[in-house]
């Protein structure tokens, strides 16, 4: 699988998209590409992140026929609020590890992009603290498997994330990744491993 991910500026605001393109290729690879020009246009002229994912859903879709589709999970971060809006369109659900270590799945959204017409979304919302830790992954970080084919799984990463909840958003990505590392060095599952850690402060 692919993955793009990016920041793109609104005054005290940001977009925050992590798509995942299905398969492999030079296919892959284009849909990507359009999808990273998409965005940059869409995201100019954000409306709503209901309507964003739709946008996106009927361009993916036009351009592909169903031929390709992605996971996406698009956020809305209001910095100076602490607020989050987001949708997740079926990919691997983000977590808020709060400093305490009680979790928050970002479930709500809809499904693949790309795959079906006229598909609705629905946001969601949350508030932060200060110490909240907001992890996205791909599904490659969670199917890692070790010589047993035993996969890591998200609760092997929150658990290491809240080892480790002192400290900064690089620090808590260099730890997982070295937990991933060490869990999957005999494995044989291979796919593309991305993980954002943002911390509030």
């Amino acid at each position: 699988m692919l993955l793009y991910a990016a920041v793109y500026a609104k005054t005290q605001s940001f977009v925050l998209p992590q798509p995942d393109v299905e398969g492999k290729g030079i296919s892959s690879a284009m849909v990507m590409s359009n999808l990273q020009a998409t965005l940059r246009a869409l995201v100019l002229n954000l409306h709503s992140l209901e309507n964003l994912a739709e946008s996106l859903n009927h361009m993916i879709l036009a351009g592909t026929r169903g031929g390709k589709y992605l996971t996406m999970f698009l956020a809305l971060i209001d910095i100076p609020r602490k607020t989050l809006e987001y949708i997740n369109c079926g990919h691997v659900p983000p977590v808020i590890v709060r400093t305490q270590g009680e979790l928050a799945h970002l479930t709500e959204g809809g499904t693949v992009i790309g795959l079906l017409d006229n598909v609705r979304y629905k946001g969601g919302q949350f508030k932060f603290e200060t110490g909240d830790v907001l992890v996205l992954c791909t599904d490659g970080i969670t199917e890692s498997m070790d010589e047993d084919q035993e996969e890591y799984g998200m609760g092997r990463l929150l658990n290491c994330v809240r080892g480790v909840i002192a400290h900064g958003a690089a620090e808590i990505v260099n730890a997982v990744n070295a937990d991933i590392a060490g869990y999957s060095g005999m494995g044989t599952h291979l796919d593309d491993k991305v993980m954002i850690a943002i911390k509030v402060t």
